[in-house]
């Protein structure tokens, strides 16, 4: 299915501090997932510190799905971050109208992990999965000022049930035509010609 680059762009004013680390957590939808596989990669060459919980099977249709928690992390070495992850469609079953399913992902919360404490957060209750949680004892919550054009949606087509007898008597017609042709060929191809069969004796 599709894929599409997320990115969440903080920027936290004049704070800068390299012992502490930024993240974002955000709960995709069943019509969304991260494939595990791809992230473990992008860690391995260490172009993303990202990881999920939740559902990992990526071939299961978005009725099926459960929801998958997403945390995106990285050292905050400049007052400016882009925090990037891939994200895919699951596929949907088809309905009788064929409309494309339209999917809202939700705003994320930001958080952050430093050596030292930082008494004016509160410590969040969030789960942070590895290798996140391991850049910090104690991730806070962080209240911020969301400046994209509000939710992100995301249009998901759909197939269309519809049609199906009629796809479905073609689809038999073309199917059965197709058997008999090379059925024919087959015969046509085998079958010994007159005047080269034996003659008795």
């Amino acid at each position: 299915m599709t894929e599409v680059n997320l990115k969440y762009y903080v920027d936290t004013g004049d704070f800068k501090n390299k012992s502490c680390h930024i993240a974002v957590f955000v709960q995709l939808p069943p019509s969304l997932y991260v494939n595990t596989d791809e992230l473990a990669d992008l860690r391995r060459l260490h172009k993303t510190s990202s990881c999920s919980d939740g559902e990992i099977d990526v071939e299961l249709f978005a009725e099926k799905a459960h929801y998958q928690n997403v945390t995106i992390c990285s050292r905050l070495s400049n007052t400016k971050t882009v925090l990037s992850i891939p994200i895919h469609q699951r596929y949907q079953f088809a309905t009788s109208n064929g409309e494309p399913s339209n999917v809202t992902l939700p705003r994320p919360k930001l958080l952050i992990g430093c050596r030292d404490r930082l008494k004016e957060h509160r410590v969040s209750k969030l789960k942070i999965c590895w290798p996140c949680v391991e850049y910090s004892k104690k991730w806070r919550d962080l209240s911020f000022k969301w400046e994209g054009d509000g939710n992100f949606v995301w249009s998901i087509p759909v197939g269309n049930t519809s049609r199906k007898f009629e796809i479905t008597c073609i689809t038999l017609l073309v199917t059965f035509s197709g058997a008999v042709y090379v059925l024919w060929t087959i015969y046509n191809t085998c079958k010994v010609p007159k005047d080269r069969k034996p003659k008795d004796n």
